[in-house]
């Protein structure tokens, strides 16, 4: 399915016209780059707009020809290539439509675009690597990647609300405590070597914040059905997630219908109305958590998941970031 661009232009401009820093990332249900036509006009329509002061980031799987690498290389102010930590793990996980392995592709486009760019790496961890982070951490030090963000697989985005916590049954589920333990160690390495390790857990540990994430403001993120969701977790207009869309494209007029109130409902995601974090004492420092996470697994977006909870406290106990030092240097949006 490919995005409306009238649509895209039209949400770009709504955004800009109210945005401090105007950003766009290019992001996608499957990957961006497939329709690349379309995201170079998205990418000199934003730059015709801001007279060149846009900053562009794209999540992308890496597996393309040397002349995308070549472009984004150009183009492109921060990479994240979707690469899970080591390619015997990667390779099992993300094959190409022929069933062939693609850590190989991604490599070679990882050093092409280094040359001119940031390029990161955003890990899935799953049973396979929950304990190999150290190794995994390693790799990206000899290929001088400098940043690695990482999050334990989850159920996948837009299925219906579980109302419970979630465990994934299959051979790749992680527990949570486990994953917080081994980044724990991660954390200890990257400082030695240079590396900022991360993950969505820890991104208000520098600050103290009352909002989790920008789907409380909310930013807008472009659905390729027409749609405007604040959350990753909502991609398509018709998503069980339906607290997260706020906005509809008009074809015909060419506008965007946003809901107000639903705006209002998000804004008010903070920590003061979250009853189960009032006594935490890493409150302001978590902000209640990933809403759309916590929204699918829990039912809703005011709820919290008690083990998640734990894993976060302990992370918080354990990482040694004095906020004296400022922000995290890299931050994955």
């Amino acid at each position: 399915m490919d995005i409306d661009i009238n649509f895209a232009k039209r949400g770009i401009k709504d955004y800009f016209d109210k945005a401090k820093y105007p950003y766009v990332r290019f992001v996608a249900l499957g990957e961006p780059t497939q329709n690349f036509d379309t995201l170079r006009k998205l990418h000199a329509y934003a730059r015709r707009l801001t007279s060149n002061q846009v900053k562009f980031e794209i999540q992308t799987n890496g597996f393309f020809d040397k002349d995308i690498a070549s472009w984004i290389a150009r183009n492109i102010h921060e990479v994240w290539l979707s690469f899970d930590g080591l390619p015997d793990v990667h390779d099992k996980i993300r094959r190409s439509k022929d069933d062939k392995p693609t850590s190989g592709v991604i490599l070679r486009n990882l050093k092409i675009m280094q040359k001119r760019t940031f390029v990161g790496f955003r890990t899935t961890i799953m049973r396979l690597n929950v304990r190999r982070q150290l190794e995994a951490l390693r790799f990206a030090h000899k290929h001088k990647v400098k940043a690695i963000f990482t999050k334990i697989m989850l159920p996948p985005a837009n299925i219906a609300p579980q109302h419970k916590f979630y465990q994934i049954k299959d051979s790749l589920g992680v527990d949570i405590m486990d994953y917080a333990v081994n980044f724990v160690k991660a954390w200890k390495l990257s400082r030695k070597l240079g590396i900022f390790v991360g993950n969505g857990y820890i991104n208000n540990f520098d600050e103290i914040c009352e909002y989790a994430c920008r789907a409380c403001v909310p930013c807008p993120h472009l659905t390729p059905d027409g749609y405007v969701s604040a959350c990753d977790r909502a991609t398509y207009g018709r998503t069980p997630l339906q607290e997260f869309i706020y906005g509809r494209y008009d074809p015909v007029n060419k506008i965007i219908e946003y809901d107000e109130k639903k705006i209002k409902t998000l804004r008010l995601r903070n920590v003061y109305n979250m009853p189960e974090c009032q006594n935490c004492k890493v409150k302001f420092r978590c902000a209640g958590g990933c809403l759309g996470t916590y929204a699918q697994l829990t039912g809703s977006m005011f709820k919290v998941i008690p083990e998640y909870c734990k894993a976060i406290r302990y992370m918080f106990e354990n990482i040694d970031w004095d906020p004296r030092q400022g922000l995290f240097p890299y931050f994955m949006t």
